[in-house]
């Protein structure tokens, strides 16, 4: 950064960030420098220190489950390969070195231990068919043995708390739609005939106020599960009070699904 001149300007990438960024580099001679893409095919140069990447590319994203199930050698082994790609002299190259020395990094040779607690595999069972906890890893096939036919009589049924946007005028088949539906597949839950009860609501504070309101001064009989009938605003995708009613019947312990209408 000391040396390398800013193209156009009689200074050096230290002094413009001085002047321009009230930024006092700490390693103003370190090398090499990271050049990133701008605007209009032009590349912009910036110190190694001041580059910080905190955002993983959505495909990793997607990974990151399988990646987090390793088992600890395969994955203890994964990070010695890695390393070869990141250790000076360690991978073998025309250039000479690795990713992070050619970027003025040095890769500490020791790993970092921290405590953990192990977690036992929760039990699962489905329609009375328990996995073995040597099968937690491959439960699929086991439960694929389930018979979920059972005898409508004997099944829970659910009082259904119907949260409604006072705008929607044909609630009552809506509800009758979804009841049907969830129904005709003859699960150990079903909904009720009618709901249990209605809370009309508004917008945004209107919508999850009247929610917080009813839940927070009635007493409700077990078996509770909320479906709420929202009406986005226009323009939008989803209501903007979904994540605020989420969270509180979610702290409530209340089962609840949204239904854009």
């Amino acid at each position: 950064p000391a040396s390398l001149p800013v193209k156009g300007m009689d200074m050096s990438h230290a002094e413009y960030f001085k002047a321009r960024k009230d930024i006092d580099l700490k390693y103003p001679n370190a090398a090499p420098i990271v050049a990133v893409s701008g605007r209009g095919g032009s590349t912009i140069f910036l110190p190694a220190e001041l580059v910080c990447g905190n955002e993983l590319d959505p495909q990793l994203k997607m990974k990151l489950p399988s990646i987090a199930s390793f088992t600890p050698q395969v994955r203890y082994e994964g990070i010695q390969e890695m390393k070869k790609y990141l250790t000076l002299g360690a991978q073998k190259s025309r250039t000479g070195g690795g990713l992070l020395t050619s970027l003025g990094f040095g890769l500490v040779d020791k790993l970092i231990q921290v405590a953990v607690t192990k977690l036992e595999l929760p039990v699962i069972t489905a329609a009375g068919v328990q996995v073995p906890a040597h099968m937690g890893g491959m439960w699929a096939p086991m439960i694929a043995k389930a018979n979920y036919r059972v005898n409508p009589q004997h099944a829970v049924k659910l009082n259904v708390v119907l949260v409604c946007h006072r705008s929607i005028r044909n609630h009552g088949a809506i509800y009758d739609s979804i009841r049907d539906m969830v129904n005709a597949h003859s699960s150990k839950y079903r909904l009720g005939d009618k709901p249990f009860q209605r809370v009309e609501a508004g917008d945004r504070q209107d919508h999850w106020g009247m929610v917080e309101k009813y839940f927070g001064g009635t007493k409700l009989p077990n078996n509770i599960m909320v479906l709420d009938f929202s009406r986005p605003p226009r323009g939008q995708a989803s209501d903007p009070a979904y994540s605020v009613v989420k969270s509180i019947l979610g702290k409530g312990g209340y089962l609840s699904q949204f239904v854009s209408t």
